[in-house]
């Protein structure tokens, strides 16, 4: 799934995000036909918050980050970060 309809095939939603946002769609067809998901007490809830369009372009590009290859720079960055701490403990 991309994100948040952003056109843009290289961003993707975390599998938790996917959840939230799939949850959120089934919600609204069940609105549609008169129910919520609160009506079904085995369900999850969704925790996805509809994109309001604003029409600000920054706010849409700030929204439509690709969550995915965040984690993986944050990971490599802890690693980076750890191996230089390996390295500085080995010269004290």
């Amino acid at each position: 799934m991309t994100c948040r309809k952003c056109d843009d095939p290289a961003v993707t939603l975390s599998k938790d995000a996917q959840t939230d946002r799939a949850l959120y769609e089934i919600d609204q067809v069940f609105i549609h036909n008169g129910h919520r998901l609160e009506d079904f007490l085995t369900l999850p809830k969704s925790n996805y918050v509809p994109f309001v369009h604003g029409g600000n372009q920054l706010v849409q590009e700030e929204l439509a980050y690709d969550q995915y290859s965040l984690t993986i720079d944050v990971d490599k960055q802890k690693i980076g970060s750890m191996m230089i701490n390996i390295a500085h403990t080995k010269l004290f």
